[in-house]
């Protein structure tokens, strides 16, 4: 089953409800180095596992850079 959701202000279909950490996985995205949020709240990365992305979700995800 393919869900909607919407990812940095952009629609995007994925195959299924998936868990934080296999949706940034299927994106190629490296999980230490990112901050998500999902329908205006945070998601901490102990959380990841047990939060599912579903179907109509507004996700955030926000890389973290370093330097000075």
């Amino acid at each position: 089953m393919v869900i909607e959701v919407e990812l940095n202000g952009k629609p995007r279909n994925i195959p299924e409800a998936r868990n934080v950490r296999e949706f940034l996985s299927d994106l190629g995205i490296k999980p230490r180095l990112v901050v998500v949020e999902i329908n205006g709240v945070v998601v901490y990365p102990e959380k990841w596992d047990g939060t599912t992305v579903v179907d109509g979700d507004k996700v955030e995800v926000v890389s973290i850079a370093g330097g000075g």
